[in-house]
């Protein structure tokens, strides 16, 4: 793979998503006056290392082309996200570990 174990990103699931978008847009009478900022995203950035542990456990193995330093990022916050929307986002790795079982099983 051409990046660094060490990259890292806030990934939010496209389910995810669409679940909060829709939920707003069925809502957006009761919501509209109290949101200013609304993020959509999980509260955990996910690293490629993370990503790479995860995989192994399924016998894929990730080769990384670089070394760079970790790259801490600031995480979003995701509290309007919480209070409103009656789902939170599932982490990267979750989703991740439990589509490839899936996949295994079929």
């Amino acid at each position: 793979l051409n990046s660094s174990p060490n990259f890292g990103r806030n990934y939010i699931h496209l389910n995810d998503v669409i679940f909060g978008l829709v939920f707003l847009a069925e809502n957006i009478q009761k919501y509209n006056q109290n949101i200013q900022i609304f993020n959509f995203a999980t509260e955990k950035n996910t690293y490629n290392f993370e990503i790479a542990n995860a995989l192994k456990e399924f016998n894929i193995n990730i080769n990384f082309a670089l070394s760079n330093p970790a790259n801490f990022l600031p995480l979003c916050s995701i509290n309007n996200y919480k209070n409103i929307i009656p789902k939170i986002p599932t982490d990267t790795i979750t989703f991740l570990k439990n589509y490839l079982t899936e996949i295994i099983k079929k």
